[in-house]
């Protein structure tokens, strides 16, 4: 009853610290892909709710397009709050929240059975609850599947030392059923056959001559993690996006992401120096430790449960569940009476982390109010772009420049959302919404098509320049042509002015040969009223034999009536 009480104590203390911490994500918006999830539930929660087959095909496998996923329960627990919330944003947030709450609690679980140190089980607890680098996600809608992954491991790790302690088979049963709904919940579950072979190997060193029963214990492990390679096979046509051809080309960038998000956030860009001098630290510390189980089981956690992204774009939310054994490695230090030739009482110890967990959760909150600020820019872009325009036409087209990807800190504003973002603003999938750097040249569909200039978080709308690209179409249009250069005979009146040699006309084509980086090129006068040069429109084709042209840009001066414009 003792016990329990004190667990629930150290529930509540977990849910008051991660509340707080985490108070921000709360009246967050949405931001990046968000919207691409929510543009599935959105425009297909009809189909969903009644078992359409493209529907479902297209939220439980596909998703977003491009992306190799079969993550169905996350898929399954996002449809749940789209019909208890629809789009608010609150729900989902809170659903986020309680996950890291009971991961954080699975976390505490599997420390307790690992370090034997309730000080130190408690501070896992706490630090895991508290890693800034946990930020993404947990308030990231689109990222959630790592933290219901991590859940599912880490239930399915303590069921498995549950099953190793007293033999109970039923412990071994729900095991196997949190790696199951950990595989579908994200790819880097696929590590924990190779989790438990460590935690056997280094807890249980014994048992490592009774090789029957040693496979017999880890067989169904490897037989599920066998069968789910086909099942994903089956449904989305390949295994993975990338394959291990890439292992070599992203090794250094993926060392550089451990260490960064390790350190996180007192690291911010891993130098070669830096680099080297964390794995000679990591060489000392297995040549002092090395026969410390915890010390090991802690530093060989992060990079096999990471070892998945090498092939891809090591993230900070993929980091959640890597992140473990950091966590097992700073509560294992934490638990440490001495220390080098130190002696650290309890309550010398329990003070340090004190200050090293108030730091942490400190950092926790700023960083979810700029994940905060990042959803409120990308929310307040698409109100003032329907407060601009309240309806649009079903096939209306909006062009955008300027459209904030991330904030300066670089947490993620929009990146491939953004279309997504304003078609559910709208609740309109037919909408194009196109993002460019700078305004294009489109001549089609004038009267349906909206542009817009962001500057930051505002935005402005530019009916100039569809007013603009309108006297365009029409000059494109004109049957007039007021001249025309034919070079088949001679160069008709261009001179080359400055570094320029080879001057000559031949088979319809002006040819010449530049020596330098500042090049002049001079046409003949050409007679136009100053009044109607917004009407003029003038076509040059050119070609290089470079592809790409050294020297300052210089841009074409037509003179008249004496003056250049």
């Amino acid at each position: 009853m003792k016990n329990k009480r004190t667990q629930f104590g150290l529930l509540l203390a977990l849910t008051g610290v991660i509340g707080v911490a985490y108070l921000p994500t709360f009246f967050s918006a949405f931001n990046g892909d968000d919207f691409d999830y929510l543009r599935i539930l959105v425009f297909n929660s009809r189909g969903l709710v009644v078992g359409d087959a493209a529907a479902w095909d297209e939220w439980f496998l596909r998703s977003i397009t491009g992306y190799v996923y079969l993550r169905p329960f996350v898929s399954a627990l996002a449809l749940v709050d789209f019909i208890i919330g629809n789009v608010a944003p609150f729900g989902y947030h809170f659903v986020g929240i309680v996950i890291h709450l009971f991961a954080t609690f699975a976390a505490y679980w599997v420390a307790r059975n690992l370090l034997r140190d309730k000080f130190a089980a408690r501070f896992a607890a706490f630090f895991f609850a508290l890693l800034p680098i946990h930020m993404s996600a947990v308030a990231w809608f689109a990222a959630r599947n790592d933290v219901l992954c991590a859940l599912w491991f880490l239930l399915a790790l303590f069921f498995f030392m549950r099953y190793r302690r007293d033999g109970a088979r039923g412990n071994y049963f729900w095991s196997l059923g949190a790696f199951i709904l950990a595989l579908f919940s994200k790819e880097l579950a696929v590590t924990l056959p190779a989790i438990i072979l460590l935690y056997d190997a280094l807890y249980y060193p014994r048992d490592l001559l009774r090789v029957p029963a040693r496979m017999r214990r880890h067989a169904a492990y490897w037989i599920i993690l066998a069968a789910y390679f086909p099942v994903r096979f089956f449904f989305l046509g390949k295994i993975a996006a990338r394959g291990v051809e890439y292992l070599g080309e992203g090794l250094w960038g993926w060392i550089d992401a451990l260490i960064r998000y390790s350190l996180f956030p007192l690291v911010s860009d891993v130098t070669a120096e830096m680099r080297w001098l964390a794995l000679a630290a990591i060489g000392i510390g297995l040549i002092i430790f090395r026969a410390r189980r915890e010390f090991l089981f802690g530093l060989l956690w992060t990079p096999l449960t990471y070892f998945l992204t090498i092939s891809t774009n090591p993230s900070d939310y993929s980091f959640y569940l890597p992140s473990y054994g950091v966590t097992l490695l700073a509560a294992w230090l934490a638990s440490r009476a001495r220390f080098l030739r130190f002696e650290i009482s309890l309550r010398a110890r329990a003070a340090l982390a004190a200050l090293f967990l108030l730091a942490s959760g400190l950092a926790t909150f700023l960083w979810a109010q700029e994940y905060q600020r990042a959803t409120l820019v990308a929310q307040t872009i698409t109100q003032q772009v329907q407060a601009y325009y309240p309806a649009l036409a079903p096939d209306a087209r909006l062009v955008f420049v300027g459209v904030p990807d991330r904030l300066p800190n670089d947490v993620i504003v929009y990146l491939a959302g953004f279309g997504s973002a304003v078609q559910v603003a709208y609740l309109n999938p037919n909408l194009s919404v196109q993002r460019y750097d700078k305004f294009p040249v489109l001549l089609d569909k004038l009267d349906k098509t909206f542009f817009f200039l962001v500057d930051h978080r505002r935005v402005f709308k530019r009916e100039d320049i569809a007013r603009d690209l309108d006297a365009r179409r029409r000059c494109a249009n004109a049957q007039t042509i007021a001249r025309t250069f034919d070079f088949a005979r001679d160069a008709q009146g261009w001179e080359a002015w400055n570094q320029l040699a080879d001057f000559s006309a031949r088979d319809g084509t002006l040819y010449m040969r530049a020596e330098g980086n500042d090049p002049y090129l001079g046409s003949p006068a050409l007679n136009v009223s100053s009044f109607n040069l917004g009407d003029v429109e003038i076509v040059m084709r050119a070609q290089s034999e470079q592809k790409q042209l050294r020297g300052s840009f210089n841009p074409i001066f037509f003179l008249t009536s004496n003056k250049n414009f």
